[in-house]
């Protein structure tokens, strides 16, 4: 090849969470309303997320012009493929295995010079390469891949794309409407954007269910490999985006560098700025290293953590008080997700109660209940299938954790599966409230134990947490409004009151915006009644040239 590459990157094709041929109901494109709070109704927030891994990729393609379609129709990417690309690599995952075989028919049928390259944790399905004409297959990480296959230099200096996720839906109004007005009024809606860094890849734990671990040789793959690098990219984001919030996404088990992970911690505790990390994933093991109130210190808000099993532990949770931990968070106002697994082997219809019960008496701000996930790429669908306990009939499509398990398991059906796992989520959200709710009350407990430490870093933390708080009341007003059940409200109103009792009344101004997210929200409901509750992400076309 002569001249500089062409080359098409692109996500699947929508449409995403309905049924048809292509894929199911369930496979929303969103993580959040997806994994966390899909049972929760309009008090889910929606979020609209870029496909990451092809963005990291056409930033550190220098020489090369790339161009990245995140969620175009099947038209829009058909019409794309026009621009005479030499190549085009698609990502996809297990159930949109049917949009991959259909995306690689329209390649060569509009585009037959173009080479196809198929990236993306859905590349380990054994049947993929009998049902998908491909031409390279790019199995772990993409950008040293793609720059062997062009000849480019396997030593480079990473470069971060842009990206960043956005809340487009909360409580029923589009934030959009949101921006335009508040920005008329002089009022930041900085918050309603949080900037994406991925940190890293992988996880060295390996649990044998874990595919994203296995599909990296359960090795972490540092992008920042020390505290610096990470803290001058959230710098020079900051600009772009005017919000100081990161997501940092892709490490797994992001507290497992402790090297750099205090490094972070010193240029944050030392900054007179104010960068707020809003996730990070980690697991119990790596958290107890550190003490909270030096991860309070770094404006850590959330760690999504694998509980998985009480009764049945993974190591990284064997004899931990997770309790203890989980409370010494909360105490600094770190809020958790928190993740379990439902039909592991060992669990029967009696000791899976057990489990949810005690996960519910963690009371965490947010719940996951994946069902026992049996993917191609990791030991745990290897074991099943020499058992011979994987149900072939059931299509790629319905082969994820938030509907059916799709194995034999000695004591629950698959319909049973399906029920168990909404009867979890629905405790989650009537026992517990809102999660959207839940993390602000954390934020409200916390935020006078924080202003009184003689820590100034603490005192400041506990400062912005106080005035989230403060911003998040004519929210509660507007739940109560919306609550189906009287104890829902109830339990809202109760909220309410510790929030007026801390931020003082809610004013005039703050009730009639309650009373216009309200009526949103109602008209919202009425939507998810008749029509369901599917937001279509976003088209987004960017162009990548170095």
């Amino acid at each position: 090849m002569t001249g500089r590459p062409k080359i098409l990157l692109s996500s699947t094709f929508k449409p995403c969470g309905v049924d048809d041929l292509y894929g199911r109901r369930e496979c929303v494109a969103e993580v959040h309303h997806n994994q966390i709070s899909q049972h929760q109704g309009v008090y889910s927030p929606r979020y609209w997320w870029p496909t990451m891994g092809i963005h990291l990729i056409a930033a550190n393609l220098e020489g090369c012009d790339v161009t990245v379609l995140d969620w175009p129709t099947l038209e829009q990417f058909e019409a794309e493929l026009t621009g005479n690309y030499d190549y085009v690599g698609i990502s996809f995952i297990h159930p949109t295995l049917g949009k991959m075989r259909k995306m690689c028919e329209r390649v060569r049928a509009v585009a037959p010079r173009s080479k196809i390259i198929a990236g993306g944790f859905g590349v380990t399905i054994s049947e993929f390469s009998k049902t998908c004409e491909v031409d390279y297959i790019c199995e772990g990480e993409g950008i040293r891949f793609m720059r062997d296959l062009l000849g480019l230099s396997p030593e480079f200096v990473f470069r971060h794309p842009d990206l960043s996720c956005e809340i487009i839906e909360i409580l029923g109004v589009p934030t959009r409407l949101v921006s335009r007005a508040f920005g008329m009024l002089g009022r930041d809606v900085s918050s309603l954007v949080n900037n994406i860094i991925i940190t890293g890849l992988g996880c060295t734990h390996g649990c044998d269910f874990c595919c994203t671990s296995h599909f990296y040789d359960c090795r972490h793959l540092p992008f920042f490999r020390t505290g610096a690098e990470i803290y001058n990219e959230m710098r020079r984001r900051i600009p772009l985006t005017g919000s100081n919030t990161f997501f940092f996404l892709g490490d797994e088990n992001f507290l497992s560098d402790k090297k750099r992970m205090e490094e972070l911690w010193r240029l944050q505790r030392d900054s007179t700025d104010e960068y707020v990390i809003r996730l990070v994933f980690a697991s119990v093991d790596q958290i107890e290293r550190y003490d909270p109130e030096m991860l309070a210190e770094m404006n850590l808000d959330h760690i999504w953590v694998g509980l998985e099993s009480q009764q049945f532990p993974y190591p990284k949770t064997r004899n931990r008080d997770v309790t203890g931990l989980l409370d010494a968070l909360k105490r600094v106002g770190i809020k958790t997700i928190l993740s379990s697994i439902l039909f592991l082997d060992e669990h029967t219809q009696e000791n899976l109660k057990r489990d949810v019960d005690f996960h519910l008496s963690l009371r965490p701000e947010h719940s996951q209940f994946a069902g026992l996930s049996v993917v191609e790429g990791t030991p745990l669908y290897e074991r099943f299938k020499k058992a011979g306990r994987l149900l072939d009939n059931i299509q790629m499509e319905d082969r994820h954790a938030f509907k059916q398990i799709w194995f034999w398991h000695p004591e629950f059906t698959l319909a049973e599966s399906e029920q168990y796992q909404i009867e979890a989520y629905q405790r989650d959200f009537h026992e517990l409230g809102p999660g959207l709710l839940r993390a602000t009350m954390t934020n409200a407990r916390a935020a006078p134990l924080l202003e009184a430490s003689s820590n100034p870093r603490l005192q400041r933390r506990g400062r912005r947490l106080r005035e989230e708080t403060r911003a998040a009341r004519f929210l509660f007003r507007a739940c109560a409004d919306l609550a189906d059940t009287d104890a829902m409200r109830a339990q809202i109103e109760t909220w309410l009151e510790e929030l007026i009792e801390l931020c003082g009344p809610i004013t005039a101004i703050e009730r009639a915006e309650a009373a216009g997210v309200a009526a949103f929200g109602h008209a919202r409901k009425f939507r998810i009644r008749h029509w369901g509750d599917t937001i279509q992400p976003r088209f987004k076309r960017t162009h990548y040239r170095f």
